[in-house]
């Protein structure tokens, strides 16, 4: 798809724009695009924080270790 633009395609445009169309015949897959928002937010969270909610033995009965 090098000649059609790139070797990727996008299916979804902003509101009033047509998005590309994929060509017939093209081979493609589905790509998800892993979630990363707030990875940044529990980067900032102390390590002395995080031990301290630590509950290995689910002690409080909530289904969270």
């Amino acid at each position: 798809m090098l000649e059609l633009g790139g070797p990727q395609q996008q299916d979804r445009a902003i509101p009033g724009v047509e998005p590309k169309s994929i060509p017939a015949g093209a081979e493609t897959s589905v790509r998800t695009a892993p979630a990363v928002l707030g990875m940044g937010l529990i980067v900032g969270i102390p390590v002395a924080t995080l031990l301290a909610l630590e509950d290995p033995d689910d002690l409080d009965g909530d289904g969270v270790s």
